[in-house]
C-alpha cells in the first residue's frame, strides 16, 4: 500500500511539473500575441520550423563531410518517411486555431493541458532534451522543438486584438502621412 501512495504522489507531482510548464509556456505566448499578434499556434508552427532546419542542417552536415553512403540512405530514407509528419502539423495546427475559437466562445479550458498521453509525452520529450542536452545537441533541439510544440498547442491563445506593433506600425504611417486639405 505504500508502494501505491508514493506513486501516486510522484504522478501528481509530475502532473504539477507539467502545469507549470504550461504556464511558462502559456505566459510566454500571451506576451507574443500581445506584442507582435503570433498566438501560439503560430508558436508551435516555429518550433517544428526549428525542428526541420535542425534536420536539414544535419543532413547537409553529414553531406559535406563526406558520410559514407549506407548512411545516407538510411538518413535519406528516414527523412522520406517522416514527409507525411510534417505535412500533417500545418493540417492540425489549423484544426487546433479553429477548435480553440469555438473553445473561447464557449469559455472551455483547453483539453490538451490535461489529458494523460498528452502529458507522458510532454514530460518525456523534456526529460530527454535533459538527458541528450549535453552528448547530442542536434537531437536536444529536436526534441524541445516537439517538446515546446506541444507545449504551445497545450495553451490557451487570448482573444483576438490589435497587436503593440501593429499599433506602432500605424502610428507611424500616420504620421509619415502628408495632411492634405
Amino acid at each position: 500500500m505504500a508502494g501505491s501512495a508514493a506513486g501516486a504522489a510522484g504522478v501528481k507531482f509530475l502532473i504539477a511539473v507539467d502545469r507549470w510548464i504550461i504556464g511558462q509556456y502559456e505566459r510566454f505566448a500571451h506576451w507574443i500575441q500581445r506584442l507582435a499578434g503570433f498566438d501560439c499556434y503560430d508558436l508551435a508552427a516555429l518550433c517544428c520550423a526549428l525542428i526541420v532546419g535542425v534536420i536539414i542542417g544535419q543532413d547537409l552536415l553529414l553531406f559535406f563531410k563526406a558520410a559514407p553512403r549506407w548512411w545516407r540512405a538510411i538518413s535519406l530514407i528516414a527523412h522520406s518517411a517522416s514527409g507525411g509528419f510534417w505535412v500533417w502539423i500545418p493540417s492540425q495546427l489549423k484544426v487546433s486555431r479553429e477548435f480553440a475559437k469555438l473553445r473561447l466562445r464557449h469559455g472551455v479550458a483547453n483539453p490538451l493541458k490535461i489529458m494523460p498521453s498528452t502529458i507522458c509525452c510532454r514530460l518525456i520529450l523534456v526529460w530527454l532534451v535533459v538527458v541528450f542536452a549535453y552528448p547530442t545537441p542536434n537531437a536536444a533541439a529536436r526534441m524541445l522543438g516537439m517538446a515546446s510544440y506541444l507545449y504551445f498547442l497545450a495553451c490557451d491563445p487570448l482573444p483576438p486584438a490589435e497587436s503593440k506593433v501593429r499599433m506602432w506600425i500605424e502610428a507611424l504611417r500616420l504620421k509619415t502621412i502628408p495632411a492634405t486639405n
